[in-house]
C-alpha cells in the first residue's frame, strides 16, 4: 500500500452534529460513531454557512480529524501536541490546554517518515480520558505509545508502550483511527509510505482499566497486509465485534490462498479472528497495489456492511457470515463491474452512510451510491465534480468533503449532488476529514483548525408555506425556480426542501428576493418553505417555450371541500390535466374527486406526503369538487399542459366566493389571443345571477344553479379592462379566466376587494431574457376615490403610477430590465389590486400581486 502523503492547497466547509458516545453534540471519535457513518441526522437542513475562529499555527501538520466533547474541541499534530479549545470562550481559537506527549521521532525509518501523532484520537466522555497514539522517543528509545490525557486539563493520566513482538515501528505506521469499544483502545497498524521492508498489519486492544495490551496480526505468512485506512476500525454494534479491512501484500502466496490480504476480517472484541471476507480478484489487486484496505469498512445495519478500496469496486458484505472469498452480497461474482464505484478510479479514507446514501471520496470525485437494502445491492445516484474527495461527513442535508488540489470545501445536496456551498481554499494534509458539532464544522487544516458555522433550517417556523410538485425531469421542464421575497423589516432565514429531493437554504435581508432550484433529476413534492420570517414564495417554470407562475399555500389554505371550475381531456392540445393534492397534516386524509358526468376518483394521501391523480381522456366539464371524507384538509393544485405549454392553479373553498370579484383586463383583440373565458362556479344552495361588466365595455349577465358552473366570453375584437363580476342575487359564485394565447394556456382566479393591498409584491420581472416579450403590471383600482403611488424595482428602477376609482391601467419597465421583487406601494388613495401579464414567445401568464 503506498499511501502517497502529500500537504496540498484545499477548501473548508461547515455542518452539524448527532449524539454518540456522550451528550447528544458530541463527535468523539472519527466520523462522529463506530459504525463509521459521519452522519448527523439531527440536523435537517441549513440556511447558510459563514466562515467562524481559526486557531493560530500549531505545533506539527495535522493529519487526526479533530473529536468533540461538549463545547470542547481536540486537535492531536504530529509534533506530538494535543490542543483542546473551547467554542463557547469568549476567545475560542486560543488553546484552553496545550498537552505535550513526549519528543518526537525524527530519524530511523525504513521509508515514509510521519512519526507524531497521525491518527485521530478517541475521547471516553464518562471517564474523562482522551487518548491518542503516536511514535514516542523515551530516553533515546523510540516506540508507539497509547497516552491518555484527562480530557477537562490535558494532563497525562498514563502512557502505554505499543510494541508487541514483531511490530517494528521501523516499518510499520500507525495513522488509522482509534476507536474505543468492549472496554478497550483499539489501535490498527499497516505499512509506512512506500512499502519498506517486513511487517504485517496489526490491532492492539488496551484496556481501558489496567492498560493491559491484547494483540492481533495478520498472517504472517505472507509479507504486508496491513490496517492502515485513516478511517481505522469499525465496531458491529450489534456484537461488539471489530471489522478491519487490510491491504495488498506482495504478490506470494504460498499455496496460492489470499493468507488475509485483500480481506475484511471480524475480531471478537478480544481480538479473536472470527471470520473473514476477501475480494474475488484479491490476487490480482493485491499484485497491482490496489489496496481493498484503503478505506475503513461501513456498517450499514440490518447485518450488513460496505468495503470499497483503491480497486474501485464496493461490496456490500454480510457482517455475521462474511463468506470467506466471493462470499460478498453485491456484486455477484460473475458481473463485478456491476460494483464499480469510482469508474476505475481510487478510494481513500471512509465513507459516510445517510439511508439510502452511501458517500464515497474518489480520486475522481465524490460519488453517491443508492443502496438498497432488500436486495441487497447499489446503484450510483450522483457523481460530484472531478477533483480528489477526502473522506465526507453528512450533516444538515448535505455531504462536506475537501478538495485536495485547492479548489474549496464543498457541501453537496445528499439527494441531488447539487453544490449548497463552497469555500475559499486553504491547505489541508491529505484524507483529512472534517468534524462538526453544535451547527459547527471542525476543518483539520495543514497546521491549524478552522471553523465554519451553519445556520440551521428554523426548528419553529414563523412561515411554512408549500407547492405541490417540482419538476425538472419531464422532457420540456426547462426551469423550475422556486422564489422567495421577504416583504418584512427584519432579515429571514429559511430552507427549501424537497420531500425525498434535497433542499436549498436562504438568507434574506429586508426586501431582498432569491430563487432556488433542485439539481439535475429532481421531481416530486411537496416542497416546502419553511422560514424564521413571513415571506412570499412563488414557483417559476419554464416548460418548452412557455412559463407560469404560482403562488405558495399554506396550511390554512387547506379545505375538507375545494373546486376547480374546469377539468378538461377532450379539447384539442389537452393532453394532461391533474389534480394534485398535498396533505399538510399529521394524519392521513381520504376522500374523493368529482366531476358532473365521470366516475368518482378516490384518493388516500399520508400525513405530509402529494398525489395526484386524472381523469380518463375524453372527460371535460366543471365544476370539479375536492371532498375529504375523512381526516385532515388537503391543498389542491391543477396542472394542464396544453399542447406544449403548462399551466397551475390552486383550489379555492366555498368561502372564497365573492359577491363582487375582479379581472383586470380582457383580451381578444391582440394576436394570438383565441379564448378568453370568464368561468362562473356556484358552490351555494340556490341559483346565483348577476352581470359580467367590463369597464367602458360591454356586459352581460348571468345565472348559475346551484353546485353548477358556467363559462362566458366576449365577441371577438374585444379588450380592456377592468372586468367587474357582480352577483344581483344568491349566493356567491368563484370566478376564475381561462385563456388560451397562441398554443398556451393559463387560469387565474378573480380577485377580490380584500386582496388590495397598499404594498404588494412581485417576485421577479423580466424584459431581458430571450422570449420575454411583454412583462406588464396591471393596476387595479377597486375603491371609491383615485389611487397615486410608485412600482420599483432593486437600484431604484421605479415607475409612478395613477389610477381612478374602479378603473385599471399597466405599467412595464424599459426593455432589457430584469431583477426582484417589483413592489407596488401606494402613497396616496385607497389600495389596490396587482397582477403580472407575462408574454413568453407564444405563451402567456398572470399572477396575482402577494400582500
Amino acid at each position: 500500500m503506498r499511501i502517497r502523503i502529500a500537504t496540498l492547497a484545499v477548501g473548508l466547509l461547515a455542518i452539524a452534529a448527532f449524539p454518540v458516545l456522550a451528550q447528544a453534540a458530541d463527535w468523539p471519535t472519527y466520523h462522529q460513531d463506530n459504525t463509521r457513518a459521519g452522519y448527523d441526522a439531527s440536523q435537517p437542513g441549513f440556511a447558510g454557512v459563514t466562515a467562524g475562529w481559526t486557531s493560530g499555527a500549531l505545533t506539527g501538520t495535522v493529519y487526526a480529524s479533530p473529536v468533540v466533547v461538549g463545547t470542547h474541541v481536540f486537535v492531536a499534530t504530529e509534533g506530538n501536541h494535543v490542543y483542546a479549545f473551547d467554542t463557547a470562550s469568549a476567545t475560542p481559537s486560543t488553546p484552553l490546554w496545550n498537552t505535550f506527549v513526549g519528543t518526537t521521532v525524527s530519524a530511523g525509518f525504513g521509508c515514509g517518515g510521519l512519526s507524531g501523532i497521525t491518527s485521530t484520537p478517541v475521547a471516553d466522555a464518562a471517564a474523562n480520558r482522551l487518548y491518542v497514539a503516536g511514535m514516542v522517543s523515551v530516553s533515546s528509545a523510540a516506540n508507539f505509545y497509547l497516552t491518555t490525557l484527562n480530557l477537562a486539563t490535558g494532563a497525562i493520566v498514563a502512557q502505554t508502550k505499543l510494541a508487541p513482538a514483531g511490530l517494528n515501528w521501523v516499518y510499520n505506521g500507525q495513522r488509522g483511527a482509534l476507536t474505543l469499544a468492549n472496554g478497550y483502545v483499539y489501535v490498527p497498524f499497516g505499512g509506512r509510505n512506500g512499502d519498506c521492508g517486513t511487517y504485517h498489519g496489526w490491532i492492539l486492544g488496551i484496556n481501558t482499566s489496567t492498560q493491559a495490551v491484547t494483540s492481533f496480526e495478520t498472517d504472517t505468512a505472507v509479507n504486508g497486509t496491513p490496517f492502515w485506512a485513516t478511517g481505522g476500525l469499525a465496531v458491529d454494534p450489534s456484537t461488539g465485534d471489530i471489522l478491519g479491512a487490510t491491504g495488498n501484500s506482495f504478490c506470494t502466496f504460498p499455496g496460492g490462498t489470499p493468507h488475509q490480504t485483500q480481506s475484511v476480517l471480524r475480531l471478537s472484541p478480544t481480538l479473536s479472528l472470527l471470520d473473514t471476507f476477501t475480494e474475488p480478484d484479491w490476487h490480482n489487486n493485491s499484485c497491482n497495489d490496489s489496496d481493498l484496505g484503503s478505506v475503513a469498512p461501513l456498517v450499514l445495519g440490518g447485518g450488513y456492511g460496505f468495503i470499497v478500496g483503491k480497486q474501485s469496486i464496493g461490496y456490500i458484505i454480510r457482517l455475521n457470515s462474511l463468506g470467506g472469498v466471493g462470499g460478498q452480497a453485491f456484486p455477484p461474482n460473475a458481473n463485478l463491474a456491476l460494483g464499480d464505484v469510482c469508474n476505475g478510479a481510487l478510494a481513500f479514507g471512509a465513507t459516510a452512510y445517510a439511508a439510502p446514501y452511501i458517500l464515497v471520496p474518489c480520486d475522481n470525485g465524490l460519488v453517491a451510491l443508492k443502496y438498497d437494502p432488500t436486495v441487497p445491492s447499489f446503484s450510483v445516484a450522483w457523481r460530484g465534480p472531478n477533483f480528489w474527495a477526502t473522506p465526507p461527513i453528512v450533516a444538515g442535508g448535505a455531504v462536506w468533503t475537501l478538495d485536495t488540489s485547492g479548489s474549496g470545501l464543498y457541501a453537496f445536496d445528499l439527494a441531488t449532488g447539487a453544490v449548497r456551498y463552497q469555500s475559499g481554499a486553504i491547505s489541508v494534509n491529505h484524507f483529512a476529514s472534517p468534524s462538526e458539532s453544535a451547527n459547527t464544522i471542525f476543518v483539520p487544516g495543514s497546521n491549524q483548525l478552522l471553523t465554519f458555522s451553519m445556520t440551521p433550517c428554523p426548528v419553529a417556523p414563523a412561515y411554512t408555506g408549500y407547492f405541490n410538485w417540482y419538476d425538472n425531469v419531464s422532457s420540456g421542464m426547462y426551469q423550475d425556480n422556486i422564489h422567495v421575497v421577504n416583504p418584512g423589516a427584519t432579515t429571514a432565514v429559511g430552507c427549501v426542501t424537497l420531500a425525498n429531493g434535497g433542499a436549498v437554504g436562504f438568507v434574506l435581508a429586508p426586501g431582498q428576493e432569491g430563487h432556488y432550484h433542485f439539481g439535475p433529476g429532481s421531481i416530486g413534492g411537496p416542497v416546502t418553505v419553511e422560514a424564521s420570517a413571513r415571506v412570499i414564495p412563488s414557483q417559476r417554470v419554464t416548460y418548452y417555450q412557455t412559463f407560469n407562475e404560482v403562488a405558495a399555500s399554506t396550511a390554512a389554505d387547506a379545505a375538507m371541500t375545494s373546486y376547480f371550475n374546469w377539468y378538461d381531456k377532450a379539447s384539442s392540445g389537452m393532453y394532461q390535466d391533474n389534480i394534485h393534492l398535498l396533505n399538510p397534516s399529521a394524519s392521513t386524509s381520504n376522500g374523493v374527486i368529482t366531476l358532473p358526468g365521470a366516475a368518482n376518483l378516490a384518493f388516500s394521501v399520508p400525513a405530509g406526503q402529494e398525489k395526484y391523480y386524472s381523469f380518463p381522456q375524453g372527460t371535460i366539464g366543471g365544476p370539479v369538487t375536492v371532498s375529504v371524507t375523512s381526516g385532515p384538509a388537503v391543498i389542491a393544485s391543477q396542472r394542464v399542459t396544453y399542447y406544449g405549454s403548462f399551466n397551475e392553479v390552486r383550489a379555492r373553498p366555498a368561502s372564497s366566493a365573492a359577491m363582487t370579484s375582479y379581472f383586470n383586463w380582457y383580451d381578444r383583440q391582440s394576436t394570438g389571443m383565441y379564448q378568453d373565458n370568464v368561468h362562473l362556479l356556484n358552490p351555494g344552495a340556490t341559483t346565483a345571477s348577476g352581470t359580467i361588466a367590463i369597464s367602458g365595455g360591454p356586459s352581460q349577465g348571468f345565472s348559475v344553479g346551484a353546485g353548477q358552473e358556467n363559462h362566458y366570453s366576449f365577441p371577438q375584437g374585444t379588450i380592456g379592462g377592468p372586468i367587474t363580476v357582480t352577483v344581483t342575487s344568491g349566493p356567491g359564485v368563484l370566478a376564475s379566466q381561462r385563456v388560451s394565447y397562441y398554443q398556451s394556456f393559463n387560469e387565474a382566479g378573480g380577485t377580490l376587494a380584500s386582496d388590495a393591498g397598499a404594498t404588494l409584491y412581485f417576485a421577479w420581472y423580466d424584459k431581458q431574457s430571450t422570449g420575454m416579450y411583454q412583462d406588464n403590471v396591471h393596476i387595479l383600482n377597486p375603491g371609491a376615490t383615485a389611487a397615486a403611488g410608485t412600482i420599483t424595482l432593486p437600484g431604484g428602477l421605479n415607475r409612478a403610477f395613477a389610477v381612478n376609482a374602479g378603473q385599471e391601467a399597466y405599467y412595464s419597465f424599459a426593455q432589457g430590465t430584469i431583477g426582484g421583487p417589483v413592489t407596488v406601494t401606494v402613497t396616496a388613495g385607497p389600495p389596490v389590486i396587482a397582477s403580472q401579464r407575462v408574454t413568453f414567445y407564444q405563451s402567456f401568464n398572470e399572477v396575482a400581486a402577494s400582500p
